[in-house]
């Protein structure tokens, strides 16, 4: 009798400390982003800290395209515990003379506020300042360039080998106007403003999309609010959901999906999210 309750406060005692251990890096639950109310942009930092605390590392993340700094504030506040090196790059001073006055304060505060972060602001084009980097440097990616086809194109291009597999590639304003074109039916919607559809940025959407299919790995995107097919009827969305979402996927050995379980449609009643 003794033996046996000694076994089961050791068994009680190891499942209690295993889930400590499992606690400590506890996994994203993919329905933060099938969940409008929860499907943001920010939240994907959520898995580099999940990455971090696996790897039991800081991680490194390079914003591509920063304009005033407020997407780097946010994930800063958020996430600066687990980051190693946060690398900016935005070309406004070489191409006007000058970066905006936000910008401008950000990174003289950014070093003071998060001082065990190493900050590297580069004033060139993105594609240009790929070469400082090595293959497979990078936990986190995130353009928000040039919102071309062709601009988004080379972006990928030239940042994808900078990415470690198991990192998060991501982007910004993945968006069209509603289009009967076989090749925009199942973009996000770019909203409306002042009773105008929005014409969205169908040649960033188009790019990502292409280079899905080109490394056989799915394309996921936020919904920033979107929800229901009421949606559909508003005059201006943007006092309801964001107008940009931002799609984002997992780099990994060509055909292998990171989350197995992912049976997300398109569907405007269930949520404008999909699995491409």
């Amino acid at each position: 009798m003794l033996f046996c309750s000694l076994l089961l406060i050791l068994l009680l005692l190891e499942t209690k400390l295993g889930n400590t251990r499992v606690s400590k890096c506890p996994g994203v639950p993919f329905q933060v982003f099938s969940n409008p109310q929860t499907s943001f942009r920010e939240n994907l930092g959520l898995f580099v800290e999940e990455k971090a605390c696996l790897e039991k590392r800081k991680v490194r993340v390079i914003e591509i395209g920063v304009w005033r700094g407020d997407f780097a504030q946010e994930i800063l506040d958020r996430y600066h515990l687990v980051i190693d090196e946060y690398v900016m790059i935005e070309p406004s001073e070489k191409l006007t003379g000058s970066v905006t006055p936000e910008l401008k304060r950000r990174l003289e505060e950014f070093p003071i506020k998060f001082p065990s972060v190493k900050f590297k602001y580069i004033n060139e084009i993105s594609v240009e300042a790929s070469p400082a980097f090595p293959d497979y440097y990078f936990d986190w990616i995130y353009i928000d360039a040039l919102h071309t086809h062709a601009g988004v194109r080379d972006d990928i291009q030239h940042y994808w080998p900078k990415l470690q597999e198991g990192g998060l590639f991501s982007g910004h304003d993945f968006t069209s106007k509603l289009s009967n074109d076989p090749a925009l039916t199942l973009a996000p919607w770019a909203g409306r403003r002042n009773g105008k559809d929005k014409s969205g940025f169908p040649g960033s959407y188009t790019a990502v999309i292409l280079h899905s299919r080109s490394v056989a790995i799915p394309v996921y995107y936020t919904l920033e609010g979107r929800c229901g097919d009421q949606m559909l009827s508003l005059t201006d969305t943007g006092f309801v959901f964001r107008n940009n979402p931002s799609w984002f996927m997992f780099k990994s050995k060509k055909g292998q999906i990171v989350f197995e379980t992912q049976k997300a449609n398109f569907d405007y009643v269930k949520g404008v999210f999909s699995k491409i």
